[in-house]
């Protein structure tokens, strides 16, 4: 199987879901951990790892998901990082246009984000950062805790909140946190 010819290698099925977590926006991060070898994280029922090896030539090589499916070579949670895949880095022949060498190796990752909050004004990280706390009590917490100049035992209570949280927000019906999300 190749980036380049996803439709004709996957069931419709399996891509058009694989499509639709893309579009909601369910794969979190992709990235290359060593030459080829890509590691991607996809929230569904919980948050499921994608490793996906792929040879020069965008062949897929192996492909693994940690989700239960088992009903076919290809879950949903793989067909999504394969499409983010291939929309990142193009057809093959388009990347190869060019004799400079930077512009034959795109980069299958966005664009980083470090980079860009390095590169944003003082005003809109502000900004950004009050929009999020005001989403989620424990981002609120974790950048109080990270930027607050307390110790000591204040500091261990506000741990130990910032952890009831996120415990809360992981665990299932009968009060366990599932091995994924721990």
């Amino acid at each position: 199987m190749n980036l380049n010819t996803l439709s004709n290698s996957i069931d419709s099925v399996i891509l058009d879901r694989g499509r639709e977590y893309v579009s909601r926006g369910c794969v979190r991060s992709i990235e290359e951990t060593e030459n080829g070898v890509y590691v991607a994280a996809v929230r569904g029922n919980g948050l499921y790892e994608v490793v996906i090896e792929l040879d020069d030539d965008d062949e897929v090589l192996s492909l693994e998901c940690d989700c239960p499916y088992d009903f076919g070579p290809i879950c949903k949670h793989e067909a999504a990082v394969l499409l983010e895949l291939r929309d990142e880095c193009g057809p093959i022949s388009k990347r190869e246009n060019g004799n400079d060498s930077a512009t034959a190796s795109v980069s299958r990752i966005p664009v980083d984000l470090r980079a860009m909050l390095e590169s944003a004004s003082k005003e809109s990280l502000v900004a950004l950062l009050v929009s999020l706390a005001e989403e989620s009590d424990i981002v609120e917490r974790r950048i109080r805790l990270a930027l607050s100049p307390i110790s000591g035992q204040e500091a261990v209570e506000q741990c130990r909140q910032l952890i009831r949280s996120s415990i809360r927000l992981h665990w299932d019906n009968h009060g366990f946190v599932n091995w994924r999300q721990s």
